[in-house]
């Protein structure tokens, strides 16, 4: 039976998974893909060199809404992404800054521009979100800096119609990166 080590912050924790021949599971909410890069090469030098050669697995979470248009994705990404980032903002702060942040002491204008900030970030460098094509691109710099599979996130709030008209092309854009790969 497999066994998954879930990591989004320290290198420790990529290493021990490669010295257990653990695969990684890992997401973007405190590290941007060059920071996930380096812990990959790390737990890739453990794993090898623990398993005679092992490569190890990882997968990375991302949300995910893909369509046909950019513009429209992104309004209908906005409003539930950002409010499930705003749910999640104390944990990014706590990577950030340690265990003394406490956002409940921010004005409400100052969480709802942290909130949109994160929105931007996540939209643009941290998810699939798009059309096929720009999807493709965010896909092909993931596989780039050695993640071995895409766990795509629909679930955090986005209408019900919406995630399912997305589907079909998520199923476009799998196709897409296959016959590139």
């Amino acid at each position: 039976l497999p066994v998954w080590l879930t990591s989004g912050g320290s290198v420790e924790t990529f290493q021990e998974a490669g010295r257990l021949r653990a695969g990684v599971l890992t997401h973007l909410l405190v590290q941007d893909l060059d920071i996930l890069a380096e812990k990959i090469r790390e737990y890739r030098r453990v794993a090898a060199a623990e398993h005679d050669g092992w490569p190890g697995h990882v997968a990375l979470m991302v949300h995910t809404l893909v369509g046909e248009d950019v513009a429209a994705v992104k309004e209908q990404a906005r409003r539930p992404l950002t409010e499930y980032l705003k749910s999640s903002l104390h944990l990014s702060a706590r990577s950030v800054v340690g265990d003394s942040v406490d956002l409940s002491t921010l004005p409400p204008e100052d969480v709802e521009f942290l909130a949109a900030q994160s929105f931007e970030r996540y939209f643009h460098q941290g998810g699939l979100f798009g059309s096929v094509e720009h999807a493709a691109e965010v896909a092909a710099r993931i596989g780039e800096i050695g993640v071995d599979e895409i766990a795509c996130l629909i679930d955090f709030g986005v209408q019900t119609k919406d995630v399912l008209a997305s589907l079909e092309h998520l199923g476009r854009l799998r196709a897409l990166v296959a016959s590139a790969g």
